[in-house]
């Protein structure tokens, strides 16, 4: 008998995009389902689309609670699931039809130690356009801790197969993110946590879209600076000494992030200060290509002009077939420079020093 996957899908004012995700899931190649969509207190005709869904699919389940939050949402779900396996899906985003196929193969296939499977993703707007081809820079497998705070190596929500028993040890996403209007961080935050209990894998195909909205949650960067700093805050209150220049680069490389996504949208009022804090936290940033594109879209919104896009209109999902990550093949281990030659030796250099510092870390990473 195949395993049971628990599918996790918070949702709040999405009718938009709902039905195009659900259609996501259903149309999986795996199809040993449970589908567990939380409405988390919608105003707009969401529960609608999800009820003719349920007509047409009777794996799909709808769950409601008041506003609470997408960390509330996503627990209300997995407290209810019955699955050994829980794949998080955030509601505007697509997977590819294989994506829990491979990803459930690798893990079955891997060490008991094992309770997460990632993979890369490609970046989507509001009409499936591709935005940013299937890259993961610098992948990481193992025990992925220290990694973790140079970024959210997951890339987002959607992207992991996680194993229940690696969730019951690590506990469920932390619902103070809503209470302290700091929502952003949750995935980022339980990332860390699971870490600590189990290994992660990462599988090199590109099955996830993540739809970057011009009005989204991580496009304001007051809330998503508060989310970073609590999810710090969390993770030393678990009494890890993480040592002091690897949270300058820490904080660096998310003010980049902020830097990069708002300019991105044309939405960063707050570009001075982000671009202030990025070079203070850590000069070698300086060097870093995305640090001196997002300086050039702030010039070019400054005259009324957008960069101009090689090749004419942009690709969309549909354009790729079945292969969502055409452009570009990634592999375990694999260096993708973000700058100058320099920037690269800079960036070596500091990994190693990463795996020095994991090596001291005894972390109870334990069979699950």
């Amino acid at each position: 008998m195949q395993p049971l996957i628990s599918v996790v899908i918070p949702l709040f004012n999405g009718m938009r995009f709902i039905g195009a995700t659900l259609s996501s899931v259903t149309h999986q190649t795996y199809q040993s389902l449970e589908i567990l969509v939380v409405d988390d207190g919608s105003t707009d005709a969401s529960v609608d689309v999800v009820r003719a869904r349920q007509r047409q699919d009777p794996r799909i389940r709808l769950l409601r609670q008041p506003n609470r939050g997408v960390a509330a949402a996503r627990n209300l779900a997995i407290d209810a699931a019955r699955g050994d396996y829980i794949a998080p899906l955030d509601a505007d985003d697509l997977w590819h039809p294989r994506k829990l196929e491979r990803q459930l193969r690798q893990l079955r296939d891997a060490p008991d130690v094992v309770g997460v499977v990632y993979s890369p993703q490609v970046s989507i707007d509001e009409q499936d356009r591709i935005l940013a081809t299937c890259a993961l820079r610098r992948p990481a497998e193992g025990v992925v801790w220290l990694q973790l705070l140079l970024g959210n190596l997951l890339g987002s929500a959607s992207t992991p197969l996680i194993k229940r028993t690696c969730l019951e040890r690590s506990g469920l996403y932390d619902e103070r993110f809503f209470a302290a209007r700091a929502q952003g961080c949750e995935d980022w935050d339980l990332y860390f946590r699971l870490a600590e209990h189990c290994e992660f894998r990462f599988q090199p195909e590109c099955l996830v879209a993540y739809r970057q909205l011009a009005h989204s949650m991580s496009l304001d960067t007051r809330a998503m600076l508060r989310s970073y700093a609590l999810m710090l805050e969390h993770l030393q209150s678990r009494g890890r000494a993480i040592p002091r220049q690897l949270m300058r680069w820490s904080r660096a490389r998310y003010l980049l992030y902020l830097l990069e996504r708002c300019t991105r949208q044309r939405l960063c009022p707050a570009w001075p200060r982000l671009v202030l804090s990025v070079s203070r936290s850590d000069p070698a940033c300086l060097l870093d290509r995305r640090f001196w594109r997002s300086l050039g879209r702030i010039g070019l919104a400054g005259v009324g002009l957008r960069r101009p896009r090689a090749g004419g209109a942009l690709p969309r999902l549909s354009d790729c077939g079945g292969d969502w990550g055409a452009a570009t093949t990634v592999q375990v281990g694999s260096q993708v420079p973000d700058g100058s030659a320099l920037a690269t030796q800079i960036e070596i250099r500091r990994r190693r020093r990463i795996d020095a510092w994991q090596r001291c870390f005894d972390l109870p990473v334990t069979s699950t």
